[in-house]
């Protein structure tokens, strides 16, 4: 499995067509911190898991990883990852968007790769009473702030796209053409109307 943990910045993939990426800025001490993590992260999602060609009537096993060969990720990503000052900075007291995913990687013409993190608004910290520990005592946080997950949600290296979870990952990655090219193949195999399981997608 690819190995990409170089961690340059973070970014946020928000709802919004028309500028759909953030920049995060990060101190040094604490990007140095980010790129540890995510080397974990990455690890603990490929390890030495095999590959299985994505199909939506499968649930991989422990030890089975989804992957779908050549999947177009959005230019945006890449084109963020590439020249990162092109991006408008994450403001979390303005930002009317929903944010999907946080992600990161390296983006070269030898090496593409991005881990990306699923999100939801249980991950945001808004400012007011929200209380955060200050050694033996509580103060209230002064300004709002995000949650990273413990793990990784997908992992995407020079084409291929790696995740376990294709609920998670349609959140903020477009499936629906590989789920419902499987469930159309699997319905004609059958001989049976899967309808219904299009709807799922």
């Amino acid at each position: 499995m690819p190995n990409n943990n170089n961690v340059t910045n973070l970014f946020a993939l928000v709802d919004d067509d028309d500028a759909p990426i953030r920049r995060i800025p990060l101190t040094a001490a604490l990007n140095t911190e980010l790129a540890q993590l995510f080397a974990e992260q990455h690890a603990a999602l490929l390890g030495d898991k095999q590959a299985i060609a994505f199909t939506g009537s499968y649930n991989v096993d422990e030890g089975e990883i989804f992957t779908i060969a050549d999947y177009p990720l959005p230019p945006a990503i890449g084109q963020a990852i590439g020249n990162p000052l092109t991006c408008t900075v994450l403001n979390l007291n303005t930002e009317t968007h929903r944010i999907k995913a946080l992600f990161s990687g390296t983006w070269s013409a030898t090496n593409k790769a991005v881990n990306f993190q699923v999100f939801d608004a249980g991950k945001l910290l808004k400012r007011g009473f929200t209380l955060i520990g200050s050694g033996d005592t509580y103060k209230k946080l002064d300004e709002p702030g995000l949650i990273l997950q413990d793990k990784l949600t997908a992992h995407f290296h020079n084409g291929a796209l790696y995740f376990n979870s294709y609920h998670n990952t349609k959140r903020f990655l477009d499936l629906a053409d590989y789920y419902r090219e499987d469930i159309l193949k699997t319905a004609a195999l059958l001989n049976r109307d899967l309808t219904p399981w299009l709807a799922r997608s």
